[in-house]
């Protein structure tokens, strides 16, 4: 979460655009209710022998049109989304450029390249998969996670509800201690990229090859 706190700027920047995915995705979550209640209505009036024909033709023709719905709704959303996040990332490695460029060369002395190459490509990469990916997951997760939760509990059983809900628990324990080991092993696959950077240039410098400093 620390990561969103210092993306605020860039929230606040493109506002509309990630409010208008989260309004989207709201969107997408209702319509994924309403083919399942259909299916259960059909199902209820085929037991108790009140299917018609227009009745039935009236039903499927709803979870078609939800169908169709859903896939805008879902194009606007990753528009929006994915969109927003290319734009962070523009921003940053133009930020970055100007950074480096600003530096002295004393700084380049500290600093080897390919650990800056490697700050430069993954770590901005990672940055804009915070502000596209992350926020999906996010907002995915609260919005289709609780309308589905009402759902079967008005729908079906809240009894069954809090039941499909009991492993819930061992599930967050678990994504939190695979969460570090990705976290630890990300560091660890940036420092081998920085290596690989310096071995390429220090192969090509010594080669004599021109641009490799």
């Amino acid at each position: 979460m620390a990561i969103l706190k210092q993306l605020r700027w860039f929230f606040r920047q493109q506002w509309r655009q990630y409010l208008g995915g989260v309004v989207a995705l709201v969107l997408v979550a209702i319509c994924n209710v309403i083919p399942a209640r259909i299916i259960g209505n059909v199902v209820d009036a085929i037991s108790a022998h009140r299917v018609n024909g227009g009745w039935l033709t009236l039903q499927i023709s709803i979870m078609l049109s939800a169908a169709i719905i859903q896939y805008f709704l879902r194009f606007a959303w990753q528009k929006l989304l994915y969109g927003s996040s290319y734009v962070l990332e523009r921003q940053l490695r133009s930020r970055l450029f100007h950074h480096f460029m600003a530096m002295d060369p004393s700084f380049y002395q500290r600093w080897r390249i390919g650990d800056l190459m490697a700050h430069a490509t993954n770590d901005v990469e990672a940055v804009r998969e915070v502000a596209s990916y992350g926020i999906l997951t996010l907002a995915d997760s609260i919005i289709t996670g609780g309308s589905m939760i009402i759902a079967m509990g008005v729908f079906v059983s809240w009894k069954l509800t809090i039941i499909t809900l009991l492993p819930l628990p061992l599930l967050v324990v678990l994504a939190n201690r695979l969460g570090n080991r990705v976290h630890v092993a990300y560091g660890r696959a940036q420092q081998a990229f920085g290596q690989l950077n310096n071995k390429t240039q220090e192969s090509n410098g010594n080669q004599g090859c021109p641009g490799a400093r």
